[in-house]
């Protein structure tokens, strides 16, 4: 199976002696966890489905 036409202007500028191409390529990661804001509404409905809620208040029937 024969090169690519990129690949083999890539293999010569490291035989000539310049950086690899591929080096200079942004990774994708993912944000810090500081800076990522969290959606506190979507937050409060989850909690809200996941907990009995109660009014706190007692009924006597007398």
């Amino acid at each position: 199976m024969s090169k690519s036409k990129a690949k083999r202007s890539r293999l010569k500028k490291v035989r000539e002696g310049s950086l690899d191409p591929t080096l200079h390529r942004n990774v994708w990661n993912r944000k810090p966890q500081t800076q990522i804001v969290n959606n506190r509404k979507a937050e409060e409905r989850r909690s809200f489905c996941r907990k009995k809620h109660e009014d706190g208040a007692l009924y006597f029937a007398m």
